[in-house]
């Protein structure tokens, strides 16, 4: 299960953009990576992924209606996606060096 909404996460997000980072969609997308990353248990991560959707204003049904429509009308999509997900790999890079140093 947790693959598979990987998986229609990822692919609903290979698509294009032009609205800022500062943009409700982005954060709460940005909020899910960070869900997805610091949970392993798949279940438990779905709980807070409906969470996120929810304090964000969103159901689950219309945030992917949400990001279907940009991924195929908002050129710059992709490039917004993927600096996402580079910038919440670096932020647990950073996190993880900082941790090995003290240790």
């Amino acid at each position: 299960m947790k693959y598979l909404v990987v998986i229609i996460f990822a692919f609903l997000f290979l698509s294009a953009c032009d609205k800022p980072f500062d943009d409700k969609f982005y954060k709460t997308y940005r909020e899910i990576l960070i869900v997805r990353t610091e949970i392993t248990d798949s279940l438990e991560a779905n709980k807070e992924v409906l969470k996120v959707l929810k304090k964000n204003g969103y159901t689950e049904e219309e945030f992917r209606e949400i990001f279907f429509e940009k991924a195929q009308t908002e050129r710059e999509f992709i490039k917004i996606i993927d600096s996402l997900r580079n910038s919440i790999k670096s932020e647990y890079k950073q996190i993880l060096d900082s941790n090995n140093q003290k240790k």
